[in-house]
């Protein structure tokens, strides 16, 4: 199986490099292009919806997984649906902006869908959703998942930014979840991580292009679909709430923060942390190559305890949000002139 998941990464990162060039050139003759204003990061005009070439790299992973009967069809039939869903939603959303009412109601139904399908696939889950009011658990799990790929769209503002963290975070998921024996997980990781690669060929510093909103919708949805997944085969979700903790913090506390100063929080701002390093002179490069590294040398070794002793879950994972929730107070303080 881990030689399996070492071809998945090597045929996804071949295929996203192959399709990002492809779509880059249908972007460009569409006019599909982000241009400089007061609330980005670029000085040019860059082509987007790259993310096109990760959705395809990804689902196609997924058919050949159902066809070899590696992963359940059950689930895998809803995850590519639900997937397709979130992706197409993101790719309207590129050519025509979609109302943030729209947007947030066609997220939480999809998101819904795949959480009561996912809900009643077999599985070997040690808290069973039937010890819980089941349309609670439904709606709770499905706000998390249209969270996670809100939060993904905000923290996909830099050169490299969200593709090196889906790389990053979802190959060292693949690579705890070998160690760990979780076969499933690990191949869907890869295949993530793959793509994540291919495409970041084309979107380091300097970008030629973006992920856009059908990218980072559909990653997004993946990592929340891989936490729900691993909940319900009763791995629990602790491994990948450790490994996004950068964007879950920064994301969260950024809106938070907007929330308090009562600005409009759904209109697109410069004020999260990696925003900021970028403005005060960091490169785009160099604030990809932090958050790497911070994930590779912090957390990852968290989620491998996580992944091996589950009880130690909710421990660890309160104390490294903890932990982050104190770094992005102090450096907010330093480098935010408006605080």
């Amino acid at each position: 199986m881990i030689l399996a998941s070492v071809l998945v990464f090597l045929l996804t990162v071949l295929l996203s490099v192959v399709l990002t060039g492809l779509v880059r050139s249908y972007a460009l003759k569409r006019d599909l292009v982000d241009y400089p204003n007061s609330r980005s990061l670029h000085d040019i005009p860059i082509p987007r919806g790259g993310g096109v070439a990760i959705l395809i790299s990804v689902t196609a992973c997924f058919a050949v997984l159902v066809a070899t009967k590696i992963f359940d069809s059950h689930m895998a039939l809803a995850w590519i649906v639900c997937g397709l869903g979130f992706g197409l939603l993101g790719w309207v959303d590129d050519h025509n902006d979609v109302s943030v009412i729209w947007r947030l109601m066609l997220q939480l139904i999809l998101a819904a869908a795949f959480c009561l399908i996912a809900f009643s696939a077999p599985g070997d889950a040690s808290m069973s959703w039937t010890q819980l009011d089941f349309f609670a658990g439904l709606w709770i799990a499905a706000l998390g998942i249209a969270w996670i790929v809100n939060l993904y769209n905000f923290m996909d503002g830099a050169d490299g930014f969200a593709a090196s963290e889906s790389l990053v975070v979802a190959g060292a998921g693949g690579v705890i979840a070998a160690v760990a024996g979780a076969a499933e997980t690990m191949v869907i990781a890869f295949s993530v991580a793959g793509a994540a690669a291919g495409f970041l060929w084309w979107n380091w510093q300097p970008a030629r292009i973006f992920m856009g909103d059908v990218g980072s919708y559909f990653v997004g949805f993946q990592f929340g679909a891989l936490i729900l997944h691993d909940f319900i085969v009763g791995i629990g979700p602790w491994m990948w709430l450790i490994l996004l903790t950068p964007f879950v913090v920064d994301a969260s506390l950024t809106l938070c923060w907007r929330f308090a100063r009562r600005e409009r929080w759904w209109q697109a701002h410069r004020s999260h942390i990696y925003q900021l390093l970028v403005l005060r002179g960091w490169s785009h490069a160099n604030v990809s190559i932090g958050l790497c590294v911070t994930t590779l040398v912090f957390l990852a070794p968290a989620a491998l305890i996580v992944m091996i002793h589950p009880h130690l879950g909710p421990l660890i994972t309160g104390t490294v949000y903890v932990l982050a929730a104190i770094i992005w107070a102090i450096i907010r303080t330093k480098i935010d002139p408006s605080v």
